[in-house]
């Protein structure tokens, strides 16, 4: 009977042993499970609320399939005045995601740098651009385009922007963001294509 109730003893521990690895496994891939529900659920989050912040401060220059017909080609500075209108502030601001520090534009094939600078007295509650400070828009040799555009991002924003977007081969007609270090600084910007009738494709910019 000793030797019976001692092998009944061994079985009872082994058996909870079992019970207890299966346990841990179980919870172990429970949790492996949700962890990487939780990640997807985030990266989705995240794409909508980029999408969102993106369609704000460039979306009113993305045509999607159609082309530009107008004649006239907005300017940098007119991204400004498709941002929702803030009354707290008396200025244009996003209503998803940070305000941008600067707005731009480039014609794909052209050096020019086309700069909208925001003339609010405070420029991190939002934007205006018809405060006239002495601040001009013009090319990228203009004396009058701001100190915080170096000659280094001036040139990689034509440049290197230019062949990225020749380097996909077609015209994204959706939102980019773009993630560089210039000047030992991050530099993060959302851009759009906007193809004209006439051939030529601008790129627009917000940079933050």
């Amino acid at each position: 009977m000793l030797l019976g109730s001692i092998g009944l003893t061994a079985i009872a521990a082994i058996e909870a042993q079992r019970a207890l690895r299966s346990q841990r496994l179980l919870a172990q891939r429970a949790l492996r499970d949700y962890a990487g529900f939780a990640a997807w659920s985030y990266a989705q989050h995240l794409l909508v609320t980029f999408n969102a912040m993106e369609r704000e401060v460039v979306g009113a220059v993305n045509h999607g399939d159609n082309l530009h017909t107008n004649p006239r080609v907005p300017e940098a500075r007119d991204l400004a005045h498709y941002m929702p209108w803030d009354e707290r502030c008396l200025c244009h601001r996003p209503r998803v995601g940070p305000s941008p520090d600067g707005f731009f534009a480039i014609k794909i094939g052209s050096p020019q740098l086309d700069i909208g600078v925001n003339t609010h007295p405070n420029p991190e509650q939002g934007w205006e651009v018809d405060r006239p400070l002495g601040v001009g828009i013009g090319a990228s040799t203009n004396p009058t385009i701001p100190a915080s555009y170096s000659a280094q991002e001036r040139e990689w924003l034509v440049d290197s922007l230019t062949q990225q977007i020749r380097g996909l081969g077609e015209i994204n007609r959706g939102f980019t963001l773009v993630v560089a270090e210039l000047d030992s600084a991050p530099r993060i910007f959302a851009y759009t294509l906007m193809p004209t009738s006439w051939g030529d494709t601008m790129v627009y910019v917000a940079r933050y």
